[in-house]
């Protein structure tokens, strides 16, 4: 895959172009307190960020179904997810969710696009072409930059 681009909340740049959080933002699901009405209407909001941009995304790109791949999974009892097994567009956002959640880990494989989690927020999308102009016009509110995915295989 040719293009690879990061997507997260943070917006701060470090001098060294590392993009970073305030030392009060969350940066895990663990740290939302659900009785938090305002903090969990900001996760919610943010999560549903994360999960348009990348149905936007498959939807630009024409997948209409993605496979789990390098399936870490903490709670296998609680997760009926399967290495290999496969997803339409419309269950998408609820397997994004359980990510964004901490809930099991794994890259998102469909025809020609890649979505990988990293720690803190991460997103990456990797495709064969170039998704700048689909970003631009999604209006999301994450910030996206071509970055290289720390979770890409050979």
């Amino acid at each position: 895959m040719d293009y690879s681009y990061r997507i997260t909340k943070y917006r701060y740049l470090t001098f060294g172009g590392t993009l970073r959080s305030p030392a009060t933002e969350w940066t895990s699901f663990s740290e939302i307190d659900q009785e938090d009405d305002d903090r969990t209407r900001e996760y919610l909001a943010i999560e549903g960020e994360y999960i348009s941009l990348a149905i936007y995304l498959c939807n630009s790109f024409g997948a209409s179904s993605l496979k789990v791949q390098g399936l870490e999974n903490s709670k296998p009892i609680e997760n009926d997810i399967c290495e290999g097994q496969s997803f339409t567009i419309a269950q998408v956002p609820k397997l994004i969710a359980s990510i964004l959640r901490e809930e099991f880990w794994c890259r998102l494989i469909g025809d020609g696009i890649e979505f990988h989690f990293g720690y803190d927020y991460y997103m990456y999308f990797v495709s064969d072409r170039d998704a700048s102009e689909f970003i631009l016009n999604s209006k999301t509110k994450l910030f996206t930059q071509e970055f290289l995915s720390p979770y890409m295989i050979d």
